[in-house]
Formats: C-alpha cells, sequence, structure tokens
C-alpha cells in the first residue's frame, strides 16, 4: 500500500510493505541506491513494515516522449540497478 502524505507545505510518501521481507530489501535497496540513482531519501522506518520517504514529483511519461538521450540515460540507470544484489 502507498499513500502520499501531506504535512503543511510538504508532501511524503508512506509506503506499507506486505511483510517484513519486502521491507528490509526496500529500505536496504533504497538507502544503497540513494547515491548512485535518483531515489526517495528515507526519512524514517517503523519496523517491520513502515516507511516514510521524501515524495519525488514527476510526470507519467508517454512513449512520444522518449527519444535517444532518453532511452541511453534510462539504460545506464538500469545498469547501475542491475550491479547491485540482494543476498
Amino acid at each position: 500500500e502507498v499513500y502520499k502524505v501531506r504535512q503543511a507545505d510538504k508532501e511524503y510518501i508512506l509506503k506499507i510493505c506486505p511483510d517484513e521481507r519486502h521491507f528490509r530489501r526496500e529500505v536496504l535497496f533504497l538507502n544503497l541506491l540513494s547515491e548512485k540513482l535518483p531515489v526517495p531519501h528515507v526519512i524514517d522506518v517503523v519496523e517491520p513494515k513502515a516507511i516514510l520517504m521524501e515524495y519525488l514529483p514527476g510526470n507519467v511519461m508517454q512513449l512520444e516522449d522518449v527519444d535517444k538521450n532518453l532511452a541511453f540515460e534510462c539504460g545506464r540507470l538500469l545498469g547501475h540497478l542491475h550491479l547491485n544484489r540482494c543476498e
């Protein structure tokens, strides 16, 4: 479950994970990837299920938005993502 939470003039995302394993993996990768990819910053956690993170605004892309530069950047970011393993 994912909720958009507003407090004063700030927006956050609250994610309720289905189980502890999913929760731990999500927190691990958000923290690991924060220095390599544009991922939301983890603000707080309530173990073993809830993650409060920053809200990253954006738009839903359409097929006509994709060009060679964007495709290259997506491939580069996915390459970084696939270098990380969860054991």
